[in-house]
């Protein structure tokens, strides 16, 4: 089912669950992951079960993931325009939806870009790599330290200590306006996650 524990009696049974397993009493940010495709649950109906969460001190912040520009007008007129601190959706060179980033600087709401690194195809890019090596970093390093430049939040994954450290050097890379235009230039719209229950994407 596309709804996951979005419906009024699923939504906090789930997260008061997801507590107890985790062994703590409260979180830092709660998300909802994926909206409902096409409205089956109403938007209201599980954005205010969310905002419950943080009236009861379970989580600190909440946030969305994957909610196009509609989405988060229509959220910002129920919960208001601060309630939210980020929304997570897939950005990386490929896929830098420029409409939905210049939306959210806009409001004032930090994207956190997941597939940061286009699921590894950063490490084969000819252009990341020529600026990788005018930094002495990994193709990988630059594209998270460009993203991190266009004030988003990155979370990529890896399970090897060497790709982490390497990663984590793209703290200390400071791009050049004509890098960084190379790495727009990159911009494609190539999307990789995509399914059925997503919204009608802005970009």
């Amino acid at each position: 089912m596309a709804d996951v524990n979005l419906d009024a009696d699923s939504f906090l049974p789930s997260v008061e669950k997801s507590l107890e397993t985790l062994g703590v009493d409260s979180v830092d940010l709660l998300l909802v992951h994926w909206p409902s495709q096409a409205d089956r649950v109403p938007l209201e109906v599980y954005m205010d079960a969310l905002a419950e969460t943080k009236a009861r001190g379970w989580t600190h912040n909440i946030g969305v993931s994957n909610f196009n520009i509609d989405l988060l007008e229509r959220t910002a007129a129920l919960l208001g325009p601060d309630a939210i601190v980020t929304n997570q959706v897939e950005i990386h060179p490929y896929l830098q939806s420029p409409n939905l980033c210049r939306y959210a600087r806009s409001r004032g709401l930090t994207l956190t870009a997941y597939q940061p690194l286009s699921k590894g195809a950063v490490h084969h890019d000819e252009v990341l790599g020529r600026i990788a090596a005018e930094h002495q970093a990994t193709a990988a390093a630059v594209a998270l330290a460009f993203l991190m430049s266009e004030g988003h939040v990155v979370i990529p994954a890896s399970s090897s200590p060497v790709n982490l450290e390497a990663n984590y050097a793209a703290l200390g890379i400071a791009l050049t306006e004509q890098q960084k235009g190379s790495i727009w230039a990159l911009d494609r719209a190539e999307r990789r996650i995509n399914p059925a229950k997503a919204p009608r994407w802005d970009d």
